[in-house]
Protein backbone atom coordinates (compact mmCIF):
# COMPACT_ATOMS: atom_id res chain seq x y z
CA UNK A 1 0.00 0.00 0.00
CA UNK A 2 1.44 3.34 -1.04
CA UNK A 3 0.73 6.82 0.30
CA UNK A 4 -1.35 7.47 -2.83
CA UNK A 5 -3.47 4.39 -2.06
CA UNK A 6 -4.13 5.72 1.43
CA UNK A 7 -5.21 9.10 0.06
CA UNK A 8 -7.40 7.67 -2.69
CA UNK A 9 -9.18 5.29 -0.34
CA UNK A 10 -9.55 7.95 2.31
CA UNK A 11 -11.18 10.31 -0.13
CA UNK A 12 -13.55 7.77 -1.71
CA UNK A 13 -14.70 5.53 1.11
CA UNK A 14 -18.37 6.23 1.64
CA UNK A 15 -18.18 9.90 0.71
CA UNK A 16 -16.77 10.95 4.07
CA UNK A 17 -13.74 13.13 3.48
CA UNK A 18 -12.25 13.56 6.98
CA UNK A 19 -11.29 10.35 8.76
CA UNK A 20 -9.56 9.37 11.96
CA UNK A 21 -6.37 7.32 11.88
CA UNK A 22 -8.36 4.33 13.14
CA UNK A 23 -10.90 4.62 10.32
CA UNK A 24 -8.11 4.90 7.75
CA UNK A 25 -6.28 1.91 9.23
CA UNK A 26 -9.43 -0.21 8.78
CA UNK A 27 -9.96 0.97 5.19
CA UNK A 28 -6.40 0.34 4.02
CA UNK A 29 -5.71 -2.73 6.18
CA UNK A 30 -2.55 -1.33 7.76
CA UNK A 31 -1.48 -1.42 11.38
CA UNK A 32 -2.05 1.80 13.28
CA UNK A 33 1.72 2.36 13.64
CA UNK A 34 2.39 1.86 9.90
CA UNK A 35 -0.46 4.19 9.00
CA UNK A 36 0.75 6.76 11.51
CA UNK A 37 4.12 6.86 9.70
CA UNK A 38 2.34 7.39 6.36
CA UNK A 39 0.15 10.15 7.82
CA UNK A 40 3.15 11.90 9.36
CA UNK A 41 5.03 11.88 6.07
CA UNK A 42 2.00 13.12 4.11
CA UNK A 43 1.51 15.96 6.63
CA UNK A 44 5.15 16.98 6.21
CA UNK A 45 4.63 17.03 2.42
CA UNK A 46 1.49 19.20 2.90
CA UNK A 47 -0.72 16.59 1.19
CA UNK A 48 -3.06 16.20 4.15
CA UNK A 49 -3.99 18.13 7.24
CA UNK A 50 -5.12 17.00 10.65
CA UNK A 51 -7.81 18.78 12.66
CA UNK A 52 -8.14 18.03 16.36
CA UNK A 53 -11.64 16.96 17.36
CA UNK A 54 -11.63 16.20 21.07
CA UNK A 55 -9.14 13.37 21.55
CA UNK A 56 -9.23 12.39 17.87
CA UNK A 57 -7.53 13.94 14.87
CA UNK A 58 -9.54 14.05 11.64
CA UNK A 59 -7.34 13.81 8.56
CA UNK A 60 -8.32 15.21 5.19
CA UNK A 61 -6.71 16.05 1.87
CA UNK A 62 -5.28 19.54 2.04
CA UNK A 63 -5.46 20.96 -1.48
CA UNK A 64 -8.02 20.98 -4.26
CA UNK A 65 -5.27 20.11 -6.75
CA UNK A 66 -4.34 16.94 -4.88
CA UNK A 67 -8.01 15.98 -4.59
CA UNK A 68 -8.50 16.48 -8.36
CA UNK A 69 -5.48 14.30 -9.18
CA UNK A 70 -6.60 11.57 -6.80
CA UNK A 71 -10.16 11.66 -8.13
CA UNK A 72 -8.80 11.13 -11.64
CA UNK A 73 -6.61 8.23 -10.49
CA UNK A 74 -9.59 6.73 -8.66
CA UNK A 75 -11.75 6.92 -11.77
CA UNK A 76 -9.07 5.28 -13.91
CA UNK A 77 -7.83 2.55 -11.55
CA UNK A 78 -10.42 1.88 -8.88
CA UNK A 79 -13.69 1.51 -10.74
Amino acid sequence: MTMADVLILADHDGGKIAKTAGELANVVNLSYSALSQHLDRMKKLHLIEGEKNGQEVLYSIKSHEVRAILSTLYLIYCR
